[in-house]
Formats: structure tokens, C-alpha cells, sequence
């Protein structure tokens, strides 16, 4: 088959059902013969990332994670923020329902890195705001993963980093928000973002205050 046949109908068939996912991955592996990391390290990486996402499908999690960790070594946060974000984002999603915390954590930290390039490339602050809003669910599954694998203070860490970046945006925004140059659904995304930090803030002082209940009892 053609390899840019065999590209597209890699393509198509993800997001498909189990038949049409367990199609994808064998032309996924065909793809990567004609695609190879030397060659073509973008269109390997690219089929990696779809793998990975055939392979969460039928929820093959080993495998999918292995694809995605292969997807980052091309997609460096630094170089290549968006495919790097999407990757890590998904990579930490599926880590994180699987409930291997350690993993999840990999993900989205990877994912958190190609936020704040992506932030730091952004042209206007109306753009470097709907980059924080589409991000808030990674900052608090970062959190809830970093307390569920005990690493307490890579929790506060991600809390503190969040918060302080949140600050940022309302101290440069305000003009924004003033004169409505921040959409609508932008703004909601936003608000979910705030729920989400007080939220996080909360739940680790919870956790706190209940291990030093507990060391006084021992």
C-alpha cells in the first residue's frame, strides 16, 4: 500500500470501534515501516501519538504508554509545545484512570512543560488566557495524582505553581476582562480553572492537617 494511503487510513480509523481500532494499530505498525524515527521523526512520532490512543481504546494501557513515551522524545516541550501538550495529555489521562499515579505524573508534568512554553510564545494576553483555561483539568489531576502517589510536596509545588501563574493572568488581565476581549466561554474556563486551584488547596490541607493528626497519635 501506499504510504501516504496507509498514513491516511491510520488516521480515519482512530476513534473508532474495536474492530476498526484493532485495523488501526496494524496500519499504525505498517505506517511506521515507511515512516521510520530516522527518516520521517515527525510522522513516526505523529503514529506513535495515534498508536497510543488506539491502544488506550482497547485499553492495552502498557502499550499505549510506551507509545506516548515515544511520541515525547520527538515532541519535546520545548520545540514543539501543542503536539507535546496533546501527548502529555493524554499520556497522563490515561495513566491517571488506570490509577498509576507514578506514570500519570510523568504525563502531565511533560504536559504542564508544554503549557508554559506555549504560554511564553503566545502573542497576546487573551491568547496566553485561553492556554491556562483549556489547561486547568491538567493542573488539578496533577495535583490529585502527586497526593494519591504520597509526593506531597510535588503536590504543593504543582498548587503553588498554578496559583501563582493564575495571579499573573488576573493582574495582567484586568484591562481584558474590562473591556470583554476574553470570550465568553473563555471566561467559564477560567472560573473552572479558580474552582479547580481552591479546590486543590483545599483537598491538600485536608491531607495535611490529617497526617499531623495522625503523628501526634502515634
Amino acid at each position: 500500500m501506499d504510504c501516504f494511503k496507509i498514513f491516511n487510513l491510520m488516521q480515519e480509523m482512530q476513534g473508532k470501534e474495536i474492530q476498526k481500532s484493532q485495523q488501526a494499530v496494524t496500519a499504525c505498525q505498517d505506517a511506521m515501516l515507511v515512516y521510520t524515527q530516522q527518516s520521517f521523526p515527525e510522522q513516526w512520532a505523529l503514529a506513535q501519538s495515534i498508536l497510543g490512543n488506539t491502544y488506550s481504546q482497547l485499553n492495552h494501557i502498557n502499550e499505549a504508554i510506551a507509545c506516548y513515551r515515544s511520541a515525547l522524545t520527538i515532541y519535546l516541550s520545548t520545540t514543539n509545545p501543542l503536539n507535546c501538550l496533546r501527548i502529555g495529555r493524554n499520556f497522563g489521562k490515561v495513566a491517571f484512570l488506570a490509577k498509576r499515579w507514578h506514570e500519570a505524573i510523568e504525563g502531565y508534568n511533560l504536559a504542564i512543560e508544554a503549557v508554559e512554553t506555549s504560554r511564553s510564545w503566545a502573542t497576546s494576553e487573551s491568547r496566553r488566557q485561553e492556554i491556562s483555561a483549556e489547561a486547568f483539568h491538567i493542573y488539578h489531576n496533577m495535583v490529585q495524582a502527586c497526593i494519591n502517589a504520597g509526593q506531597l510536596e510535588k503536590a504543593l509545588e504543582t498548587v503553588e505553581r498554578s496559583r501563582a501563574k493564575r495571579l499573573v493572568d488576573l493582574m495582567a488581565s484586568n484591562d481584558l476582562y474590562q473591556s470583554d476581549e476574553i470570550a465568553p466561554n473563555v471566561k467559564e474556563l477560567l472560573q473552572k480553572f479558580d474552582i479547580a486551584i481552591d479546590t486543590s488547596i483545599r483537598t491538600f490541607g485536608t491531607i495535611v492537617e490529617t497526617l499531623h493528626a495522625t503523628s501526634l497519635h502515634k
